[in-house]
């Protein structure tokens, strides 16, 4: 049975911190955004794409670029892997990605969040058992790449991450 949401929901940090980046907003058009979809792996491990999906949102100042699939297993296990395009708007960088320019550590009894470093790159994880977890890393100031599950280990949310080509992200500045 498939978990899929129409929106899935994030909660990288909403802090509000210092600013993230002292660039001047810069206008980005959506025939400037790439193309992130091709970037979704068509598995991850044992996880097979069952549903893709993207989305171009906000004034041309603002515009976001988001590309998700979702992944299951024979056994109904799920991943959803999302990939955000920022646009270099400060604003959102801000708001998305606060956890990417300093560091942050919440334990509770029922698990943790906390900033890392994840193969070079600004990161974030959580764990929360066998409720949930959740693995985003910061590329290139501007694309935040997230993977999230429920009831699955860490390390197949490390594989979600390294199934997406980082490097080619990069270059698509």
């Amino acid at each position: 049975m498939s978990k899929r949401a129409d929106n899935p929901a994030f909660s990288f940090n909403d802090s509000t911190g210092t600013s993230i980046d002292s660039r001047a907003r810069v206008k980005v058009l959506e025939k400037d955004m790439p193309n992130l979809m091709s970037l979704l792996p068509a598995r991850i491990g044992r996880y097979k794409k069952i549903y893709e999906k993207s989305e171009r949102y906000g004034p041309e100042v603002m515009l976001l670029y988001s590309a998700w699939a979702e992944y299951n297993t024979p056994d109904g296990e799920a991943v959803i892997l999302h990939i955000t395009d920022t646009g270099y708007t400060p604003e959102l960088q801000k708001s998305m990605a606060e956890w990417a320019k300093k560091p942050i550590e919440i334990k509770n009894e029922r698990g943790y969040e906390r900033s890392i470093t994840f193969e070079g790159y600004p990161g974030f994880q959580k764990e929360y058992g066998k409720e949930s977890s959740e693995l985003a890393v910061w590329v290139a100031d501007r694309y935040i790449v997230n993977a999230a599950c429920f009831n699955c280990p860490l390390d197949v949310l490390r594989e979600a991450i390294r199934a997406v080509p980082l490097k080619k992200l990069e270059v698509l500045q």
